[in-house]
């Protein structure tokens, strides 16, 4: 009896101490790797202002859209009982939605590196498309949603079924966009001006567009 309860008198103060450990000793630094994992900063550009002419026509205003995204690695299967890659299945069915040429999105569909905080890990975000319409991202969407891979899923097993249902709900995503229109065409062009670039560089830029862009 003796030796029982020196035995678990010995379990409790070594859980005792890795208890102390983890909230006292290595607290700030437990925390720190938590938030890394769970809090991320991302930053939205508001809607750019409108142009109006001195009835409050619109001139130039900003309609919202779409930045598509792919998230390459999630379009690997690692179990050898499948294919392995789906990307050309993906490029094969989005192309024609996106207007690009299937071969140049099996190319950005590809997995790629990046070195990150002296790290080097797979890229999980390549932009497709800039400034898509909010129906050209409903089609690919749903294209998603009902894309078949050449497999009878319901003889798999669950975590390989689970692959599928990832790959078509987020391998593919959309982020916030806005695109600038032009309702009077040239009405005004050199006055108003225009801006040009995607995905936030709009660099190029003059008249009223450049002169008011802060």
């Amino acid at each position: 009896m003796m030796g029982l309860a020196f035995l678990l008198l010995a379990a409790f103060a070594v859980l005792a101490g890795q208890l102390v450990n983890l909230q006292v000793v290595r607290h700030e630094e437990l925390l720190g790797l938590a938030a890394n994992n769970t809090v991320r900063t991302i930053a939205r550009d508001p809607m750019r202002g409108q142009i109006l002419d001195i009835r409050g026509n619109p001139l130039a205003t900003s309609i919202p859209a779409k930045l598509i995204c792919a998230d390459p690695p999630m379009l690997i299967c690692t179990n050898p009982s499948l294919s392995g890659s789906y990307r050309a299945a993906v490029a094969h069915a989005l192309a024609p939605l996106l207007q690009t040429n299937e071969n140049y999105l099996l190319d950005r569909l590809a997995p790629r590196l990046v070195v990150a905080g002296g790290k080097t890990n797979l890229s999980h975000y390549v932009v497709l498309r800039h400034q898509a319409s909010l129906e050209t991202w409903e089609k690919v969407r749903q294209t998603m949603a009902a894309l078949s891979f050449g497999v009878d899923e319901s003889k798999l097993k669950s975590e390989e079924q689970l692959f599928f249902r990832s790959l078509r709900a987020r391998a593919i995503f959309a982020t916030d966009d806005q695109k600038r229109v032009y309702p009077g065409q040239t009405l005004a062009a050199h006055v108003v001006g225009y801006i040009s670039g995607e995905g936030g560089d709009q660099t190029n830029m003059n008249g009223i567009e450049r002169e008011y862009n802060s």
